[in-house]
């Protein structure tokens, strides 16, 4: 089956890993700033109990307060062309 770009019969599951954090400045960034260091698995998950710079769409910064909120990433690698990331 293929959704949104995913071939979910590849066994692809989310959660394999999951890295647990206190706080951090955003989930999204600390995720991409590991990802320029090494290798990630696809699937992968950061929670974090409070981000202090979380980031929201179009520029917009993403309010919680801790405890109280998803504050989370999840690394995706989907087979997808750039004009069809929105589809």
């Amino acid at each position: 089956m293929n959704i949104f770009g995913f071939n979910m019969s590849s066994g692809l599951t989310f959660g394999n890993r999951i890295i647990k954090l206190d706080e951090v400045a955003s989930t999204n960034s600390y995720i991409q700033e590991l990802a320029t260091e090494t290798k990630l698995i696809e699937g992968l998950v950061v929670v974090a109990k409070n981000q202090t710079e979380g980031r929201g769409q179009r520029g917009n910064t993403w309010q919680v307060e801790p405890d109280k909120n998803l504050t989370f990433s999840l690394l995706l690698t989907p087979n997808l062309l750039i004009n069809e990331q929105f589809m």
